[in-house]
């Protein structure tokens, strides 16, 4: 469906590799069973373990273009394993040693599910920040194996019991500054993706991106992929909120 070219630079233990290609492995056949459509293009994966060169690669993918000094790269991605821009994938191996296996895997998932939309979609706004974010989290843990510590059977009873006090709602975390202001709001947003997976199918989520063009909004192909406008979900996750969010069956397709 597509081909990943990996620049692994110097010093990244291959154990780590290990599991980042296995990840990379396992989001793409997930993809595949769920219906994802080819990608045209594509994606180079950047995996380094000294952060300078992690910073350099982020400046040569996205810095320039976009006039973003090395400085203010080193800034914002001193606390991130990993990145996504475009038809590129970031990671910084060097954090690594406190992640067990299965979140190593997941990091990778997470950025090559943020690739997989930035190319899939043909327009620069691709809807909400918990959207964007909780497909990728939600595939992320649904992709781990099951007998690996941070799986989606582990994590899910785990989940829900987080204090959510500071996080969302969701329509108040539809831009990245609102949803950055907790960490948190990742694990809020899969609960979110979770419901409508269990709403509209597991596939559906890897519908909504190739849906998106120009000349149509995300709220628009929201409510046609999902069959659901914004405003019903919003109070749907209102209601599965306030029942303590109990884990709904999830499944695959959903005849319309």
């Amino acid at each position: 469906m597509y081909d990943i070219n990996w620049v692994v630079g110097d010093g990244v233990p291959s154990e780590f590799e290990e599991n980042l290609r296995h990840g990379a492995q396992l989001i793409h056949d997930y993809a595949v069973s769920m219906g994802m459509p080819e990608l045209e293009e594509d994606i180079t994966a950047y995996v380094y373990h000294n952060f300078e060169s992690v910073v350099n690669a982020h400046y040569d993918v996205y810095g320039k273009s976009h006039g973003i000094s090395k400085n203010d790269i080193r800034r914002n991605i001193r606390s991130k394993s990993g990145s996504a821009y475009d038809k590129y994938v970031l990671i910084s191996t060097s954090r690594f040693q406190n992640l067990n296996k299965g979140r190593q895997i997941q990091i990778m998932a997470h950025e090559l599910s943020h690739a997989h939309h930035n190319i899939l979609s043909g327009l620069s706004d691709i809807g909400p920040a918990w959207l964007n974010e909780g497909i990728a989290e939600f595939v992320a843990f649904r992709i781990t194996p099951k007998d690996e510590r941070s799986s989606y059977e582990m994590s899910r009873e785990l989940i829900p019991q987080l204090n959510f006090s500071n996080t969302g709602p969701l329509e108040k975390i539809e831009t990245r500054s609102a949803f950055n202001q907790s960490y948190l709001n990742y694990s809020y947003s899969l609960l979110a993706v979770e419901l409508l997976a269990s709403l509209s199918g597991e596939s559906s989520l890897m519908q909504y991106y190739p849906s998106l063009r120009p000349g149509t909004t995300w709220q628009a192909e929201f409510k046609n992929i999902f069959d659901l406008s914004i405003g019903q979900f919003y109070d749907l996750f209102e209601q599965h909120e306030a029942a303590g969010f109990p884990k709904p069956e999830i499944p695959k397709f959903v005849e319309r």
